[in-house]
């Protein structure tokens, strides 16, 4: 992804949203989220939310990367980020509500250095970017807390693992009324 960012080719938001949840491109849509079941937007968002770190984790940050690109994609992680904990918090599943907890704990203990690069954390641990003061940021101060070596998206991508894999557990007992794994990329 590092070369994408580095093309002079600028990609949209939705573009980065679309990549984050390409095995169900609707679900970051409003309206088809009110009409999707807690336990199928967990399960989405957690997998869409392991993307988006990775995503992150991918770019050089360095001065010649596309600026723009890299803005654009840490909006969309927001926003992921801020399905997954939206839809964490509503599930049923105990496990699901303690990784969600575990995201707005992170987004809170990372919040100073999110405030450096003008993302706000919220009380309730969503994010709200100030597009302007992220685009200013250095490419090195955006790696810092985004690239490969950051704990901030290290742990991102660990929580939103455990949250798809137990979401995908809850989804797999309605479906079957057993408690085994299942596995949906199949």
């Amino acid at each position: 992804m590092s070369t994408v960012a580095s093309t002079g080719m600028s990609l949209s938001q939705n573009y980065y949203l679309r990549s984050y949840y390409q095995n169900n491109q609707k679900m970051f849509k409003s309206s088809t989220r009110k009409e999707t079941s807690n336990s199928r937007l967990s399960y989405e968002d957690g997998l869409a939310l392991r993307r988006a770190a990775r995503n992150l984790q991918s770019f050089e940050y360095s001065e010649n990367d596309n600026g723009e690109n890299i803005c654009n994609s840490i909006l969309a992680f927001i926003d992921t980020y801020n399905n997954t904990l939206k839809s964490g918090g509503a599930s049923s599943s105990s496990d699901v509500n303690r990784y969600a907890r575990q995201l707005k704990q992170l987004s809170h203990k990372y919040s100073d250095d999110l405030s450096s690069l003008g993302i706000t954390v919220n009380t309730d641990g969503t994010m709200t970017a100030n597009k302007n003061l992220l685009g200013k940021s250095s490419a090195s101060d955006v790696g810092k807390v985004f690239g490969k070596e950051s704990d901030f998206t290290k742990k991102t991508e660990q929580y939103a693992r455990k949250m798809e894999s137990k979401s995908s557990d809850s989804l797999y007992t309605a479906l079957t009324g057993s408690g085994s794994n299942i596995d949906f990329q199949a």
